[in-house]
């Protein structure tokens, strides 16, 4: 039996540049590597590398609550569908959205990585700010995910 492991970014390119190799190796060690990310121009590469592509409607930016909340739905789907044994989680919203989502799906291991500020962190507008004050406190009183800026 090979282990799943699901990785999930909200930015198809960031993955392919910066978590290729990795992922790479973990096909080649035998896992079954599924990848989660919005479309994009380079999606038909994901399955010409071995990978099993999921598609997920998520925006990087994107502040409307039931959308928002639809994409936290669609994770907890997809881990409920795949049951991966590892989860790899890249970028803030995958990763609090995937916490989340993962804790609730069983999932048995999480891994998140955190890549620069992000946009939750370098945007300046008061709704961002009262979002940002908000989100992590929040997040480490109900779910037990850390989040350090």
């Amino acid at each position: 039996m090979s282990y799943k492991l699901l990785v999930v970014c909200n930015d198809l390119d960031f993955f392919l540049l910066h978590r290729l190799p990795e992922t790479s190796g973990a096909l080649r060690q035998g896992y079954e590597v599924h990848v989660a990310t919005p479309p994009g121009a380079r999606t038909a590469e994901i399955g010409k590398l071995g990978f099993i592509y999921h598609e997920l409607l998520l925006t990087r930016s994107g502040q409307n609550p039931l959308a928002e909340l639809a994409a936290l739905r669609a994770m907890y789907a997809l881990f409920k569908r795949v049951q991966p044994d590892l989860v790899y989680l890249m970028t803030v919203k995958p990763i609090l959205y995937g916490g989340i989502a993962a804790r609730l799906a069983g999932v048995k291991a999480v891994v998140a990585a955190v890549f620069g500020m992000g946009y939750l962190f370098t945007d300046t507008r008061l709704k961002t700010r009262i979002v940002r004050a908000w989100c992590p406190g929040f997040t480490v009183w109900r779910w037990g995910i850390a989040i350090f800026a």
